[in-house]
């Protein structure tokens, strides 16, 4: 690989650390997409999911004694079958039609981020059985594509638990779950070994951006940057979806 490169990785995953620090959440929503144009899904994927790891687990050491332990045990459960099912999509099929889903899953959540504000307002934890199904997409979307926010995300927006919760929930809960991916991975011989170099600038990367998000998020407000990401990820979103249309469109 270039200087160039290197450079970009470490760019992206400051980026997707940054994210994280303003938000709490989002950072693989920008790395695994973004890497992927640079160095392809199978790499992409295991390298974005260590990121998370080190990311989410400051995060839910930050916020451990808020975590809401009944929820969380019942969304592992879940997650189980989904991270397999995943890590199965993953190995068999072809990488631009995972590109295109991946596509798909950031232009969804884009929509829902517009169309939640009209959503009425949430009355209490969802029932019980959705913890589960939550669980098993959010794994099935981190063994894909090593995003498995979205579903946890949408979660907690319809309960009343205060933003502690949220963030210790969506720390310790997505760290869980991407241990567990990279377990599969791992016992799948599924994380190629140009992704341990590549991990030793990604990582400290990713967390770097994770403190200078939230020193920024303690001093100004950031909405007009959270504006600009999701027009970034709408944009990222259409490249990924666009060769696997072209591919299917007749001549």
């Amino acid at each position: 690989m270039t200087i160039m490169s290197f450079f970009s990785i470490f760019l992206i995953c400051f980026s997707g650390g940054l994210l994280t620090g303003l938000a709490g959440f989002g950072a693989l929503i920008i790395i695994i997409p973004a890497l992927t144009l640079l160095v392809g899904m199978s790499i992409a994927v295991p390298l974005g999911i260590l990121c998370g790891i080190a990311n989410q687990g400051i995060n839910a050491f930050l916020y451990r004694a808020h975590i809401q332990k009944n929820t969380l045990g019942r969304m592992i459960v879940g997650s189980l079958p989904g991270i397999w099912l995943g890590g199965t999509l993953l190995v068999y099929l072809p990488e631009p039609l995972l590109r295109f889903f991946l596509g798909l899953l950031l232009i969804g959540y884009l929509f829902w981020r517009f169309l939640q504000r009209k959503l009425p307002p949430p009355t209490g934890e969802p029932a019980t059985p959705w913890a589960y199904v939550v669980g098993f997409f959010s794994g099935g979307f981190g063994a894909a594509f090593g995003i498995n926010g979205p579903p946890v995300v949408i979660y907690l927006t319809r309960t009343n638990w205060p933003p502690e919760a949220i963030r210790a929930f969506i720390g310790v809960f997505c760290g869980l779950l991407f241990v567990l991916t990279v377990l599969v991975m791992l016992a799948r011989g599924m994380i190629p070994h140009e992704v341990w170099p590549l991990a030793i600038l990604a990582i400290p990367s990713c967390l770097a951006g994770s403190l200078c998000g939230r020193f920024i998020a303690m001093r100004m407000d950031a909405q007009q940057y959270m504006r600009l990401v999701f027009l970034l990820l709408f944009v990222m979103g259409i490249s990924l979806c666009w060769p696997a249309v072209r591919m299917y469109i007749p001549g």
